[in-house]
């Protein structure tokens, strides 16, 4: 059988034929291009990836650092972290940061360089001819891209330090608020071409290193401020306790100073009295004149003690006053009879002009010695034979008071300090008026307790001084009732049963001689057992009980007495030289009856003895 013939299919030189239009032919240059744009569109592709990676990689390392700086305390840390982070984030072998110090840079932080050429360049002036110097100089980056730019532009640096491992540079100036601070620098082991994109990325890690370390030297200088302050207010404390300290000291002085010089005060007044009720009959002039002198002496210090144990009393806030309705007259009169004596002795004329009903609402008693301190200052303080004005009256709605002399006046350049405490000390080397210069000050802080004010004036040395004192009046008030008057001290009465228990002999025996001769059987003892035993055996009507004993205190000896029942009604007067409102009240809590200072004057004691002697 025969096969039948193939079909044959026409062919051209490019394929078979498919029926429609041939397709244009393409030349070899034609290839070549579409195969030329192509890798060059996969290139480009490649280097956007690799661009987008970079600045992922640059962002991220910006972030490292941020979070790294979070931490960084001070501007060696903030080096630190940019010179650590900063290296492998920008591509570097080796970094270093540089701050200004006036005219020179200090290396805060390097890592990658040897410790010869660190130790070399740790500080450096701005005016050198190095990299760092230059941008700092400048304040503008420096882009050092290959070792031969490095090596022409500063060759004795690239001579001497410049290693084998840099093969580009570059130093960006530190910025704050277009300041530079610092420099930050970096060392490459490859040329840099430094783009567009690098440069940006190296530029904002230096204003994150330049924020940052600005901050921390903020943070630096508050911490130091602070702690300065810290020692400031840690130093004014120390002081202020060892003022505080001193200041106690001195009144713990000052109190004990007065009671151990109204220890001695006590016989001798009390001598005084007896030498004054043994020669009342005989009535010899001298020795009235002595002992009249005596009397005024022993005043004296007596007045001189008070006022200093009252100046550091009210310093302390230890006075209460005992305020009423009191007419100023009244006052002065007693002030003025106080301070005759002292007034006749000097020769002084004196002239008194006091208002009537003039009231204010004070204590009697510090009134009164506001007013003696006025008229015993100008006293002291004007010549024998001067005069010395006191006057009283009610000025808008405030009682006026003014003691004038015609002394030795007030220099200018002490006036403003004439209330201060013992400025009598300091106005000269002559102590003939005597003093212990705290009687004004006395005046100052009475005045101010009573809510008034006082003022001093003087025209100078040799015109004379005006010291002035203003209080508030009184409002209207009830019709005030008369005082009532002192019951007369009085030895009479039946005759007592005393115990007079002191350490201080003569003291004791004072008393007792006083006692006997108002017929009072007196019993002495000298500690505490001593005088509890005496108690219990002669179960005394009268004890007056001295409390700073040896061994065994007053204060025990009365609780010790109290518990006697023998001795329940037995009267028991504390007698002491801490005569301070606080004292008074302990021994009332201990259980005494009464509370007497030293020197006890003999009114004083034979009021005490009326007063023991009465029922209940």
């Amino acid at each position: 059988m025969r096969r039948p013939d193939a079909v044959t299919t026409p062919r051209t030189s490019d394929g078979p034929s498919s029926g429609a239009s041939p397709s244009p032919t393409l030349g070899a240059g034609q290839e070549r291009l579409l195969a030329e744009q192509e890798t060059g569109r996969l290139l480009a592709e490649q280097e956007a990836r690799r661009a987008a990676e970079r600045a992922a990689q640059r962002m991220a390392g910006l972030q490292r650092i941020t979070a790294a700086l979070a931490d960084a305390l001070t501007s060696e840390a903030v080096a630190e972290v940019v010179i650590d982070q900063g290296i492998a984030a920008a591509g570097a072998y080796a970094g270093t940061i540089a701050v200004a110090a006036g005219d020179v840079l200090e290396c805060l932080a390097a890592v990658g360089y040897p410790e010869a050429a660190v130790e070399r360049y740790r500080e450096l002036p701005v005016t050198a001819d190095l990299p760092l110097a230059e941008a700092m100089r400048t304040g503008a980056p420096l882009w050092l891209r290959s070792r031969e730019e490095l090596c022409a532009r500063y060759p004795a640096f690239a001579a001497r330090d410049l290693t084998v491992t840099t093969a580009s540079l570059c130093c960006v100036p530190l910025r704050v608020q277009d300041r530079p601070i610092g420099v930050l620098g970096l060392s490459f082991a490859d040329p840099r071409p430094f783009d567009q994109e690098e440069r940006e990325f190296l530029v904002a890690m230096s204003r994150q290193c330049a924020q940052a370390i600005e901050r921390a030297r903020l943070h630096e200088e508050r911490a130091a401020i602070i702690e300065r302050e810290r020692r400031v207010a840690l130093e004014n404390a120390r002081l202020y306790r060892e003022a505080y300290e001193a200041d106690r000291r001195k009144d713990e002085f000052i109190a004990m100073l007065s009671h151990e010089l109204r220890n001695p005060l006590a016989p001798i007044t009390t001598g005084l009295e007896l030498l004054r009720m043994n020669m009342s009959d005989r009535g010899e002039r001298d020795d009235q004149q002595i002992l009249a002198t005596l009397e005024r002496q022993v005043k004296t210090i007596v007045r001189l003690v008070d006022d200093l144990l009252d100046v550091s009393r009210i310093t302390r806030g230890k006075i209460a006053l005992k305020r009423e309705r009191l007419e100023l007259g009244a006052v002065i009169e007693a002030a003025v009879e106080s301070a005759r004596p002292l007034l006749q002795q000097r020769g002084h004329a004196l002239s008194v002009s006091v208002e009537p009903a003039v009231f204010v609402h004070g204590d009697r008693v510090r009134l009164e010695q506001v007013v003696v301190n006025l008229l015993n200052n100008a006293i002291k303080y004007t010549n024998p034979g001067g005069h010395v004005s006191l006057a009283c009256e009610a000025k808008g709605g405030e009682a006026w008071l003014q003691v004038v002399d015609t002394g030795v006046g007030i220099p200018a350049e002490l006036l403003p300090h004439v209330f201060e405490p013992f400025m009598q000390a300091r106005r000269s080397l002559d102590r003939s008026q005597g003093g212990l210069g705290v009687g004004l000050t006395l005046v100052k802080r009475l005045a101010e307790l009573h809510g008034g004010r006082v003022e001093a004036r003087s025209a100078g040395a040799g015109e004379g001084t005006a010291i002035s004192v203003w209080l508030p009046l009184a409002g209207a008030a009830e019709e005030a009732p008369a005082p009532r008057p002192s019951e007369a001290p009085s030895g009479g009465g039946a005759a007592l049963r005393v115990l007079l228990v002191d350490d201080n002999v003569d003291a004791a025996d004072g008393l007792r001689r006083i006692l006997s001769l108002h017929g009072h059987t007196v019993a002495m003892a000298h500690d505490g057992p001593a005088a509890i035993e005496a108690a219990r055996a002669g179960r005394p009507e009268l004890i007056l009980l001295d409390i700073g004993l040896p061994g065994m205190d007053g204060y025990e000896v009365v609780r010790r007495l109290r518990a006697a029942p023998e001795l329940q009604r037995a009267y028991i007067a504390a007698v002491s030289g801490y005569g301070q409102d606080q004292d008074r009240r302990r021994s009332r809590e201990a259980g005494f009856d009464a509370h007497l200072t030293k020197p006890v004057a003999s009114d004083q004691l034979l009021e005490l003895v009326a007063r023991a002697s009465r029922p209940g």
